[in-house]
Parts: C-alpha cells; sequence; structure tokens
C-alpha cells in the first residue's frame, strides 16, 4: 500500500513538473505574426556567412600607428519553420592588431574561454518582415554577458525591415541592439539591390552609462553621481561624433548577400575636414558575408523555456559596472605611488604620481565596503613601518582617495578612519564642512556619521548633520531615519539642560543642540514637532531665555532661532508669549547687552500696531540711554529697507507714524556714564551696483561697551542677495570678545596663572553667579593673583553677571545660513589644555617650540585630489561595449623647513640670531582622456591622450640679525646688523619649471601601450632677457616649445600630435644666492657730534662679474647734512649726493657717473618760510656739468631772477603766482669746452633782462 501511495505521489509531481515545462514556453509565430513571403531567410534552409568585427583605433593625421582587434566566426542561420530562426556560431578566433602602421594580426593569448564561450550555446529569434520580434529571443541562462550582446549585434545587423519604396522617404523607427532609434533608409542609385542605412547614436533611446563627478577643487568631498541608464545623450556639451551607417546587398536570390556596418566615434572639436577627416578616432565594423546556401528540412525548434530565459534586443550592462578591487590592490596601488613621489626630492617626473593616483583611486573607486576596511586596517596598522616615509606617505595618499572617491562605502570608510583618529583635526574638519554642501547622501552614510557624532560628541559633526538635512528638505521622514533620530536627539538635550538649575558642564551641549536645529530648519522641525507634540521645545526655550545663569552665547543662539521662526512666517504676527519673553530681555537692564540688542532686532519686525507703539514708547523712557542710539539706527534702517521680505513690517511702521507721528530724540545718544554700556548699529542697508538684476544687501550690526577693553563687545555682519523674490544668506560672522583679553593674558604668561587655573576660576564664577555656591576671599586671594581678584570684583560693581561679561567668548560662522562653523572660550580652553597635555612635563607650549626649531621643524603638507571625472559607455553595432574616461587629477606639495638657534639668542649665549627657511612648492595636474573596446575580459585596444600642467618653485632664505663676534658690540654697542640671503633656486638644482604643459599620445594593445612619438616638430625657444641681463643678475628665463608642424592634414591643436611648453628658470655663471646687508650704527665725529650711517651691500656671487651693488647713508643732525654714495661698479654706474638743510632752503649737490659720462650739478630749492614774503633778488634753478673722455667741460645752467617786464615767462616759474607778483627774469646758458687745445671753446648764452 506504501509503496502505491509512494508511486502515485511521484507520478503527480512527474505530471506537475511537466506540465510547469510546457507551460514555460514561448508561442509559434502565426498569420499575424509572420508574413510568409516578406522575408530573406526561406523556411527549410540553412544559411552559412562569415561573421567579422574589427575595431580600429587612432589619431588619424598624427600616426599612422593603429591599436584594434579582429573577431572572426562562422555565422549559421537555420530557418526550421517560417519566420523562426537558430543563430550559432563556430570556428571563431581572436586576434590583435600589431604595434606600429602594418595592418598585420596575430591570436590573442589565453583567449580560448572567451571563444568557447562563443560557440557553447545556440540562440533562437523569430523575425517578421525583416524585424526581429519582441520577446522572441531565447537564450540559455548560463549563457555570459559579454556572448550575450555579441549575438544581440548580429541580430541587429540582420535586420532589415522590408518595406515598400515610398515607405523609405521618411526615418523609420526600429529597436536594435541601441535600443528605439530612429533610422535612414537610402536605395543606392550606383549599386543595384543595395540599400545603405543610417543612425545619428545621439538621437537613439540608447542604453549606456554615465557617471560623473565635478566638484570645487578646493571641495573635500566629490560624490560620484549617475550609473546606468536608458534615453538619449542628454549633456549640453557631447563632444563627439556618434554615428553607425550599414549598406545591405542582396543577390539575385533576393538572399542577404553581404550586410556591412561601420560606427564611428570621434572627436568633434578637433576634427579637421579636409581631404581626410583628421581626429581621435575609434571605428568598430561588423561583415556578415554569405558563403553558403543549404535547403534543408529541419524538425521544429524547442520554444519550451527549460534552463534558458526570454531576452530583449537592446545592449544589457552588468549590475556591477566593473570588477570588484580587493584590499591587496589596493595597497598595491598606494605602494606604488608612494615610489614615484618623494617629497624631499624635487627635479622627478611631476606628472608620474598623478598618474598613480588616478590608478589608486580607480582601485579604491571599485572596492566594496568591506575590502576598503581590511586596506585600513593593513595601511594603519603597520607597526614600527608607519612611522618611516612609505608608511606616513601610504596613510596620507589613502585617505586623499577616500575622499575624492564618491562611493558611499568611500564616504563610510572615512567617517572610521575619522573614529579611529587616522584624520588629522584640520582634514577632519574640512570632511564634515564639505559633507554639509552635498545634494545626495545616502541614508547609510547619514547613520554611520551620526553614529560618529553621537560617539565624539564634537560640535562641527552636529552642525554638518544640520546643515546637511537644511540643504536637502527630506518629503518622507520616517520614524527610523536619521533625520528624526537627530531631531529626537537634540530636542531631548534642550529639555534636559533648560530644566536644569546648572550650565557648567552642558553649556556646550546646549549650544550645540540649539544650533543643530537651527541648521535643520524650520519647515522641518515644525513637521518633526507635529509628530512629537507633548515636547513644546518652544515653551522650553523661553524658559531658558529668562533664567538668569543661562549664557548669553545660548541666549543669542536661541533668538537665532526665534528669528528663523519669524522668516519661516515672513514677519507675521509673532505669538504673544514670545513678545512677552524678548520685551522682557529688552528692558532687564542686568541682562548682556547682545540679548538685549538681538531682542530689539527680533520685536522691531512685526506688523502689529501695538507692539510697534509699545517699542516706540519705550525708546521713549529716560534709562535707555545705553540703547537709545542702537534702537534709533535700527529704525531708520527698516524704513530705508527696501527688501522684499520686510515690505509689510515697514508698511506697518509707516502708517503707525502717519497716525501716531513720533519723532527721536538724540540728545542722549552720545551720553553715557562711565559703568554703563552702549550699542550702535551702522552700515545697516547698503545697495549694490548690480541690484537692478539681484539686490544685494549687507547688514553690519556692532555693539559697544566701554567697560570693555576693546573697541565693540559684539559685532556681527551679514552679506545677502535677492533674486526674484527669494533671500539668500551668502555669509554671516558673529564674534563676541567678552573674556578674550583674559584669555590671552594666560596663554602670553602676561599673568602668573595656568589655564587650569583659568578653567577653575571659570567653574567656579559660574557656580557662583548660579548661586550654587560660594568662594571664600581668602581662598581666593590664596589662589590666585591679586591684581585677577581685584578686577573680577570690579566686575562685579559694574554689571550683575561677571561670568558672561569675563567668559563669554564666541565666534559663529555662517554661510547659505547654516552655521558651519561655533567656537566658544571653552572649547578653546579645552583645545590647548589637550595640547599642553602632550608636551613634556613643567614645559610650555613656547619653550617646546624654540627647542624644536633648534633642531629643525620639517612639514610635508601635500595633497591629492581629483576635479573632474566622467565616465561614458555606450555600446557598439557589434555588441561590444566603447567605454570613454576622461579624468583630472592634480597634486599639491608644498614641503617647509624651519630651522633656528632663537632660544640662545633669547637666552644669550649667542651674539647672532640664525634663521633658515626651506621652501618648495608644487602643483601637478593630470587630466587623461581615453576610448576603449574590450571583447569580453580577454583583449582590450583603445586610445588614450594625456595633458600634463603643472609648476615648481623653489627657495631657501638665511636670515641673520647681531654679530657672532662679541667685541663688535663692545667697540660700539649701537651697531645692528641684519643680513638677508636668497637662493631663489634650491641649492640642489640647476633648474626650475616655472611652468611646464605636455601633450602625449597612447594606442592601447591590451596591457601594452604604445607612445607615439612626436614626429615632424617645429621646436623654438625665446628668453626674456638678452645676455647681457643674464650675465648681471645669474639668471636666464626661457620659454622652449615644440609642437607639431601645422598641416592641412592635422587635426587641430591639441590632438594635432605631442607638444612640450616650458618655462625653464635656470642657474647661470654659478650664481647660487642673493645676499643683502643692512648695518646700521652711530659715530663720534670729532667735529659735527654724532653722526647716524645706515649701510647696504647687495651681493651675488659667480663667475664674470662681482654682482656688487652697496649704498650709504650718512646724516649729521648738527650740520643738517646728508651724504649718500651708492654704486654697482659691473655697471659702471656710480652715484653721490650732498643734501644740506638752511633756513630758507635746501641745497643738492649730485654727482652722477655713468660709464664714460659724468654728470655733476646742484639745485636750491627756496623754503617758503614765513618771513620770506617776496622772491626779490633770490635765484631759483640748478646747474648741470656733464664730462666725456672726448669732452673737457659741458656746462647747462637755468636760473630764475624775480623782475615784471615779461609776464609771459611766468609760466615758466616754479612758483608761478609769486612771479607775477614780483615779476621774473630768466637766464639760461650752455657752454661746450672742447678737450683738444686744437679746438675753440664754444659757448652760447641768451637771457630776458629787465
Amino acid at each position: 500500500m506504501f509503496y502505491s501511495e509512494r508511486i502515485s505521489i511521484l507520478c503527480i509531481i512527474f505530471i506537475t513538473l511537466a506540465s510547469a515545462d510546457i507551460a514555460a514556453a514561448i508561442d509559434k509565430p502565426d498569420g499575424s505574426s509572420c508574413h510568409k513571403q516578406e522575408t530573406f531567410f526561406k523556411h527549410n534552409a540553412i544559411y552559412t556567412y562569415d561573421y567579422t568585427v574589427t575595431t580600429s583605433h587612432g589619431f588619424i593625421g598624427v600616426s599612422s600607428s593603429m591599436s584594434g582587434g579582429q573577431l572572426s566566426c562562422t555565422v549559421t542561420l537555420k530557418v526550421p519553420k517560417r519566420c523562426e530562426m537558430i543563430l550559432q556560431l563556430s570556428d571563431c578566433s581572436l586576434q590583435e592588431r600589431s604595434i606600429g602602421s602594418n595592418d598585420e594580426y596575430s591570436t590573442v593569448e589565453n583567449s580560448d574561454s572567451f571563444i568557447q564561450d562563443l560557440e557553447r550555446y545556440s540562440m533562437y529569434f523569430q523575425m517578421n518582415e525583416g524585424l526581429v520580434l519582441p520577446d522572441t529571443i531565447i537564450a540559455d541562462d548560463d549563457e555570459t554577458l559579454a556572448v550575450l550582446n555579441i549575438k544581440r549585434g548580429i541580430l541587429s545587423e540582420l535586420q532589415f525591415q522590408i518595406l515598400g519604396p515610398d515607405q523609405f522617404t521618411d526615418d523609420v523607427e526600429e529597436t536594435d541592439i541601441f535600443g528605439l532609434c530612429h533610422t535612414k533608409y537610402t536605395f543606392s542609385s550606383r549599386e543595384p539591390n543595395t540599400i545603405h542605412t543610417f543612425k545619428n547614436l545621439r538621437q537613439c533611446e540608447m542604453p549606456q552609462i554615465f557617471r560623473r563627478q565635478f566638484n570645487s577643487p578646493f571641495a573635500a568631498v566629490k560624490p560620484l553621481l549617475g550609473g546606468t541608464q536608458e534615453g538619449t545623450i542628454s549633456e549640453f556639451i557631447y563632444p563627439f561624433v556618434s554615428e553607425v551607417s550599414c549598406d545591405y546587398k542582396l543577390n539575385d536570390q533576393k538572399r542577404l548577400a553581404k550586410a556591412e556596418c561601420l560606427q564611428m566615434q570621434y572627436f568633434k572639436p578637433t576634427a579637421n575636414k579636409g581631404d581626410v577627416l583628421a581626429t581621435v578616432m575609434a571605428n568598430v565594423s561588423q561583415t556578415l558575408k554569405l558563403s553558403n546556401y543549404q535547403k534543408k528540412s529541419q524538425k521544429r525548434p524547442d520554444l519550451s523555456l527549460n534552463g534558458r530565459s526570454v531576452i530583449g534586443i537592446k545592449y544589457t550592462y552588468a549590475a556591477d559596472l566593473h570588477s570588484e578591487s580587493s584590499a591587496s590592490q589596493i595597497v598595491n596601488a598606494a605602494t606604488k605611488l608612494v615610489e614615484v613621489f618623494n617629497p624631499s626630492k624635487s627635479g622627478v617626473d611631476l606628472s608620474l604620481s598623478t598618474h598613480e593616483f588616478e590608478q589608486l583611486l580607480y582601485a579604491v573607486r571599485q572596492a566594496p565596503e568591506d575590502e576598503l576596511q581590511k586596506a585600513m586596517t593593513d595601511i594603519f596598522e603597520c607597526g614600527e613601518n608607519c612611522n618611516t616615509f612609505k608608511g606616513e606617505t601610504m596613510q596620507y595618499v589613502y585617505l586623499d582617495a577616500l575622499k575624492v572617491c564618491g562611493t558611499d562605502a568611500c564616504l563610510i570608510s572615512y567617517i572610521r578612519c575619522l573614529d579611529k583618529g587616522h584624520v588629522t583635526t584640520m582634514n577632519g574638519n574640512h570632511f564634515l564642512m564639505s559633507i554639509a554642501n552635498l545634494k545626495i547622501i545616502s541614508e547609510n552614510v547619514l547613520a554611520e556619521l551620526y553614529a560618529y557624532c553621537k560617539k565624539t560628541e564634537k560640535t562641527l559633526c552636529w552642525l554638518t548633520l544640520g546643515s546637511y538635512f537644511g540643504h536637502n528638505y527630506v518629503e518622507d521622514e520616517k520614524e527610523d531615519s536619521v533625520l528624526f533620530g537627530l531631531q529626537d536627539e537634540m530636542s531631548s538635550r534642550v529639555i534636559i539642560n533648560c530644566d536644569g538649575d546648572s550650565l557648567v558642564n552642558t553649556e556646550r551641549e546646549l549650544n550645540t543642540a540649539i544650533k543643530t536645529m537651527n541648521n535643520i530648519g524650520m519647515k522641518q522641525n515644525s513637521r518633526f514637532m507635529l509628530k512629537r507634540p507633548g515636547l513644546n521645545i518652544g515653551a522650553k526655550l523661553q524658559t531658558c531665555l529668562l533664567k538668569k545663569h543661562v549664557p548669553p552665547a545660548i541666549k543669542r543662539s536661541i533668538l537665532r532661532s526665534f528669528k528663523l521662526v519669524q522668516e519661516f512666517r515672513e514677519y507675521k504676527d509673532t505669538p504673544t508669549n514670545t513678545i512677552e519673553t524678548l520685551f522682557a530681555l529688552l528692558v532687564d537692564p542686568t541682562e548682556d547687552i547682545s540679548v538685549r540688542t538681538q531682542s530689539f532686532s527680533q520685536l522691531l519686525k512685526t506688523t502689529v500696531e501695538d507692539d510697534i507703539i509699545r517699542l516706540v514708547n519705550y525708546m521713549k523712557e529716560p534709562n535707555t540711554k545705553q540703547l537709545l542710539s542702537y534702537m534709533h539706527s535700527a529704525v531708520d534702517s527698516l524704513l530705508e529697507d527696501d527688501s522684499l521680505e520686510m515690505k509689510d513690517v515697514k508698511a506697518s511702521w509707516q502708517e503707525v507714524n502717519r497716525r501716531h507721528y513720533f519723532t527721536y530724540d538724540f540728545r542722549y545718544g552720545n551720553e553715557f556714564l562711565p559703568t554703563k554700556s552702549k550699542s550702535i548699529r551702522i552700515a545697516d542697508f547698503f545697495k549694490f551696483p548690480i541690484s537692478d538684476i539681484m539686490g544685494g544687501q549687507m547688514i553690519v550690526d556692532l555693539v559697544y561697551t566701554p567697560a570693555s577693553s576693546y573697541l565693540f563687545s559684539s559685532y556681527s555682519i551679514a552679506f545677502n542677495y535677492y533674486y526674484g523674490n527669494q533671500k539668500y544668506n551668502l555669509y554671516e560672522l558673529d564674534i563676541n570678545l567678552h573674556g578674550f583679553s583674559l584669555l590671552l593674558d594666560v596663554l602670553l604668561k602676561r599673568v602668573d596663572m595656568t589655564l587650569n587655573d583659568l578653567y577653575d576660576l571659570y567653574n567656579e564664577l559660574k557656580a557662583r553667579a548660579e548661586g550654587q555656591g560660594k568662594m571664600d576671599d581668602d581662598i581666593l586671594s590664596a589662589k590666585f593673583q591679586q591684581n585677577i581678584v581685584k578686577a573680577i570684583d570690579s566686575i562685579l560693581k559694574i554689571v550683575n553677571h561677571p561670568v558672561e561679561l569675563d567668559f563669554d567668548f564666541s565666534v559663529d560662522l555662517i554661510l547659505q545660513g547654516q552655521e558651519v562653523m561655533f567656537l566658544s572660550l571653552q572649547e578653546i580652553i579645552d583645545h590647548v589644555m589637550e595640547m599642553q597635555e602632550k608636551l613634556p612635563p613643567n614645559k610650555s607650549m613656547f619653550q617646546t617650540y624654540l627647542q624644536k626649531l633648534m633642531a629643525g621643524i620639517d612639514f610635508n603638507l601635500y595633497r591629492f585630489t581629483e576635479m573632474l571625472f566622467i565616465d561614458r559607455g555606450i555600446p557598439t553595432c557589434a555588441g561590444l561595449p566603447l567605454n570613454m574616461t576622461v579624468s583630472w587629477t592634480g597634486k599639491a606639495l608644498t614641503p617647509l623647513s624651519i630651522k633656528s638657534n632663537v632660544a640662545l639668542f633669547m637666552a644669550g649665549k649667542t651674539g647672532q640670531l640664525t634663521s633658515n627657511i626651506r621652501q618648495y612648492l608644487l602643483f601637478a595636474h593630470h587630466l587623461s582622456g581615453s576610448m576603449v573596446v574590450p571583447f569580453g575580459d580577454v583583449y582590450t585596444s583603445g586610445i588614450k591622450s594625456n595633458i600634463d600642467v603643472g609648476f615648481e618653485r623653489g627657495a631657501a632664505v638665511t636670515l641673520r640679525y647681531g654679530y657672532s663676534d662679541p667685541l663688535v658690540l663692545v667697540e660700539n654697542p649701537t651697531k645692528k646688523k641684519f643680513q638677508f640671503e636668497l637662493f631663489p633656486i634650491l641649492p640642489e638644482q640647476e633648474s626650475e619649471s616655472l611652468f611646464y604643459a605636455r601633450g602625449s599620445m597612447f594606442l592601447i594593445h591590451n596591457s601594452v601601450e604604445e607612445m607615439l612619438p612626436a614626429d615632424n616638430q617645429v621646436s623654438t625657444m625665446k628668453c626674456m632677457a638678452d645676455s647681457k641681463t643674464s650675465m648681471m643678475i645669474g639668471r636666464s628665463l626661457c620659454i622652449f616649445t615644440n609642437f607639431p608642424r601645422s598641416v592641412p592634414s592635422k587635426p587641430y591643436f591639441p590632438m594635432s600630435g605631442p607638444f612640450d611648453i616650458r618655462l625653464e628658470f635656470t642657474k647661470l655663471f654659478g650664481v647660487q644666492s642673493y645676499e643683502s646687508t643692512w648695518e646700521y650704527s652711530m659715530e663720534k665725529e670729532p667735529y659735527s657730534g654724532y653722526t647716524y650711517q645706515l649701510n647696504f651691500e647687495h651681493y651675488a656671487k659667480g663667475e664674470g662679474l662681482s654682482r656688487y651693488a652697496f649704498m650709504t647713508y650718512k646724516f649729521e643732525p648738527e650740520l643738517n647734512k646728508l651724504t649718500i654714495n651708492a654704486g654697482y661698479p659691473d655697471g659702471g654706474l656710480s652715484y653721490e649726493a650732498e643734501y644740506s638743510k638752511m633756513g630758507f632752503g635746501v641745497i643738492t649737490h649730485e654727482w652722477i657717473k655713468y660709464r664714460d659720462y659724468v654728470l655733476s650739478g646742484y639745485s636750491l630749492k627756496v623754503t617758503p618760510d614765513m618771513f620770506l614774503l617776496n622772491y626779490t633778488d633770490v635765484s631759483i634753478g640748478w646747474e648741470l656739468h656733464m664730462q666725456h673722455k672726448d669732452m673737457s667741460d659741458v656746462q647747462i645752467s637755468y636760473s630764475y631772477f624775480c623782475t615784471m617786464d615779461h609776464p609771459l615767462l611766468y609760466l615758466f616759474h616754479p612758483v608761478p603766482v609769486l612771479a607775477a607778483e614780483n615779476g621774473d627774469k630768466t637766464q639760461v646758458r650752455i657752454s661746450f669746452k672742447d678737450k683738444s687745445p686744437a679746438k675753440d671753446q664754444f659757448a652760447v648764452s641768451f637771457g630776458i633782462y629787465d
């Protein structure tokens, strides 16, 4: 019984499975889907074609060399029934084109598995009227994607619509491997039975890859956007021509004898269309040529889907666009980069490391999250190797790659590096601030960042998360989302801390929570409040405002949230309870002045008449002197404000003023008591010249407290602009300076206090102000300096809140309406104390750095980045992918070395201070573009073009002050000496590339890159200075160019061939450095008392010339005489001058010698002193003498005398008005005396006399 039941069950199962197999099948064609006569492939026949795919890539017009591959097969098309066909490949081979210009091919190694995949399975499909029917292609499930796409290409080429001649007038729509395309059919007029088709691939609804990454070079994070998509090529700028042309030829038996398609992809901007199209080109051709036709009956094809699936004819991309990278590949790429990059080494090939960084970035970008985690472990947990140059550099470049990679895995890995402490504070802050401005971040990345914020409690981290959500509104907020969790966390902190009585330890936490909620924005916060009505955050914040122990920094943050609520409601009526809270803050004379002014600004923006009248009445009260000028300035600014957002508010104030006319009384504006504060608001609203296009607005808010040692207590500046009805906040900076002077006194050791003492004092005073405890005066005096205690007591007498006045220092930076930075005094103390904890015991920070300077401090500051990445992939007619990639990577390198004996100099152990500074700047950028076509994963051919641009600049400076020989100062203690030695080029280098640009071209033959030679080039060299100038300065500045010769058959620059441009700065004649010396001294002269002397000397030692210049200033006070002596012997130039000051003017004697010429002369400049009422008998003029080796003397003199006979000459007088009053007499004399006694002397004299 059991056996028979088992047999029955098995039979049922078998029947069920059989029924399932029968059901899983496609329908055979019927009369509606198969027109029997309209076909080129008859049933009961076998068609055999020779199938060839050829790829060719080259720089046409530059070189005859090309790269490419060739796939050859036999294609068998079996037609067992009408409209039903079976495709089978056999006898396949894959060959690669040889390097060079010869059109020769050789078999690709290790291609057997690819060939076997091509030949393994057949493919079933149906055709009607020349088109492959949709949902009729059956392929085996084990077929590889690369083979499927190749067979799709064959089916697409077999498509040829059978229509009447009148139906080919307009373009027809066809769906093939490129998707839905407009196809143009043309009948050949030269060859019978030949039809031509054409497709512009830009107009096809094509499956494609488009990934892009572009950001500011200064952005730390650059997300990678895009992926696989289907549609037209939609870029505004697409620099390629992509088109497919096919020729179909029918034989006399109306069979398809030959089908040949050519897909052209070339770079259009540089194409030169002379006789030959010369440009960067990648072509793919596919040919089917009928070799045999056999009439043969066949059995009905199998239409079942057992182990098979129905596929479409369109090209299909893999879910993963590229193969995944492993941790070992990432480490190997980083190692290779470090091997070619050495910051301490100059003169290397600058483009090498940027190219290797491109390879590292590719590996990181393709790696999954777990492999990046393994790579991080390998690179950072390296033991003693971490402290080596290789270990440190690998860490830096790995972090740089993670920052610009842009994938979710990279962002998560970088946050984990932050968590592990692998990232410096500056780089970490840069990363977080960049995150805030991104448009798209996945929930996984946000969750990782949220966890990091909770763990570290870093203020900037919370502000970043809030800013991100402020910039990116979340439409559908779920309770398990990061946004909801962030809002829940921040609101809970506000409630807990506002309800407490002490903010000693939680002030920073509360302030951060309020600012984070402000960054999220009122729209999303209001939605959150509706979901959590019991929280009542608004009421809690108002309670916080009215508490005395709450610091002003927190109150200002709360008032900013009120401002955001007000703007969110477009300055409409504010709730009554909020208005009452603001009025309570405004009228409280013990409240911090910055809180009161901010409260007034909020109350000012109202449309309610009663509130406006209440403010005006308060302004008239006598106890508002300290706020009067601020309030008046704010009202005036409001009435002058033309911005759209203030339109209703302004109109309400004007209406109240019209009905209840009020005036301002400024009599008390500049009066204040020494112990009171005064606030001033200035420059509130300015219109920019571009305001007609988009209104510009600058707001400056300044609060001044005379009790402070600074010019102001708080300062706020904001820049806005208006476009249409929208207001955009570009920049806002708030600074509050209370307590900053005390911090500086401690840091600079002006007082005998440490940061720990200051921190204890901070907490004690907070407790004292909150009523939590009192500090005994004796204990206070014993612990702190007496002057600090007196200062605190004096502050207590002036204001009610010493904590707020003395310790409320903060800086808030707001960009685009989001707070991106908040710095408080408490945070500064924490950071400085954290730094001091790392120092040796009993050593101050200043002492530690002085000791480091003695040994030398080296900084290797460098950064790798990627400015641009574009990845575009489109199908080809042969079913092979055409991948185009553009990558722009860059490197910035600034090694800095500083060494100084300042510690010995300050200790008096040496009389000469010496400092050596060495700086090297290097920028290298690598722009790479490639087009490649792979045959599966076996063979790839293509082209690549690189452009490398950059510059390098190095310099070393030696500074010396004082004298190494102490006896110099013993002889004359007034002497001071300063020496400056400059090495414009580093000593170990002979030249520098101030700028370079190189273009190179490559043909890709799988793993081999063939570099195209620079043939038929034109070389030039042009120097910026002549040979004499170069000898004098010991340097040459020359530009070298190497360009392809311009001919009509070449493409346009920069694709016309390899090129090289260099601007070289080179040492000449052994000149290494320039040395300048300034020396000052006072000397006692026997007859004229003390003289003051300043000597300047300049050297550039080398071959051929001394390159020496000097200048000496000597001043004799008792004689009112200044003597100058200067010269440049190599140039044959010298200068001497004497300036003598007398009671009525200055007499100048000057001597200038240039080679064989000597010029000497004098001038008298009259000073119009009060006793000199006229110019009678006083001459004003100059006289010049010139000597030459062939002349004895040439004398030119020009003088004025006062007369009234010749008024036209008044215009030539130095003082025409006085000359007109007193008359003028002018005399000019020129005399020439030849050196030779045989020649007569010659003289010319003319004058105008009275």
